[in-house]
């Protein structure tokens, strides 16, 4: 008898209100302007815990601003459970004793822009530099384990020489990059992904030569760095693709309460907020959900190899192809006939 899937990893969207409105925002023109309900969002935390997750990722919009922002982070954690903050940074909270040198409580600071003017640039918040400054110094004297992301776009590319002066700067010791994947929600955006894939190997020789440790969350095909650059981005740690749906291993809990597959498809709902509500109402009715015929068909929609050669590669349980959303705007076929 196969045994269920059970996954480890959930993201809970707090609100889809936001103080920053970035040009490559995933969730352009789908904000759901609404808070989670604290009450039910308490108890659903539980059955999280009761399946067995291990992490829950808070995102938004911009998850500080929930009224309750501190009483759910306190919630995930009395449980043992991870808890990972995605914030830009600019509204500052006053930190909890409990949260100070906790390793179950970990902030990810999406840095938006490399001074002031370029910020604005990108998010049309003209204070947002100068407080997202503020509050990671704040936090660092704190004793929050921080780290820092950078949305790799073209919105970026011009302004890397003076991030690293910035993260310095604000002693910073790693950076992560994610690549800014296709908006199902904005057609019009410019994704670059093979420039992208061109500036990896720079941006990893320039973080070295400016101390700073670097990681590459790669949501493109692997094989599109080539063997030589692959193979030592692999033996050295320095990409990973977290995507887990393929495997069921996550999901996300929607500000409105409804279930969907993951961050970038929280548009696609696979159950609203009415059935949701029923199904994680205990650990025993979200397995049975989560192994149901239905979402099982659903992951094997998900979980195809993108290309034929996909299927020979060494590498295909960690790449996964790419994420699908790429191939929805790209055809990568001849340059991976290429490298093969």
């Amino acid at each position: 008898m196969r045994k269920k899937v059970l996954p480890k990893k959930a993201w809970i969207s707090l609100t889809g209100v936001c103080n920053n409105q970035c040009k490559w925002c995933y969730r352009n023109g789908n904000e759901t302007q609404i808070f989670i309900d604290y009450e039910k969002v308490k108890a659903k935390i539980k059955t999280f815990a009761e399946i067995g997750i291990k992490t829950i990722t808070i995102i938004g919009g911009e998850p500080t601003l929930h009224p309750n922002f501190k009483e759910i982070i306190n919630e995930i954690i009395k449980f043992g459970m991870t808890c990972i903050i995605v914030t830009n940074g600019r509204k500052k909270i006053e930190i909890p004793e409990k949260w100070k040198d906790n390793p179950l409580v970990k902030y990810v600071f999406s840095l938006h822009g490399a001074n002031e003017e370029h910020y604005f640039k990108n998010t049309s918040s003209k204070n947002g530099f100068t407080e997202m400054i503020e509050n990671v110094t704040y936090l660092k004297k704190e004793g929050v384990k921080l780290s820092v992301n950078i949305v790799l776009g073209k919105e970026m590319i011009d302004h890397l020489d003076i991030f690293y002066k910035l993260i310095n700067k604000l002693s910073i010791k790693k950076l992560n990059f994610t690549y800014a994947v296709p908006s199902v929600d904005d057609e019009n955006y410019e994704a670059i992904p093979l420039r992208l894939v061109e500036l990896t190997k720079k941006i990893y020789s320039d973080c070295t030569k400016n101390n700073i440790k670097s990681s590459f969350i790669l949501s493109l095909p692997w094989c599109l760095l080539g063997k030589d650059d692959l193979k030592y981005f692999i033996e050295n740690k320095l990409i990973s693709f977290n995507c887990p749906v393929n495997y069921g291993k996550g999901f996300l809990l929607k500000e409105n309460g409804a279930i969907a597959l993951c961050t970038h498809l929280s548009n696609y709902e696979i159950l609203n907020a009415a059935k949701s509500e029923k199904v994680l109402l205990n650990a025993k009715n979200f397995i049975n959900f989560w192994n149901s015929k239905k979402i099982k068909e659903l992951r094997k929609t998900v979980n195809v190899y993108r290309h034929e050669k996909c299927v020979k590669c060494d590498y295909r349980f960690n790449c996964k192809g790419g994420c699908p959303l790429w191939w929805q705007r790209f055809d990568f076929g001849d340059i991976i006939n290429s490298h093969y």
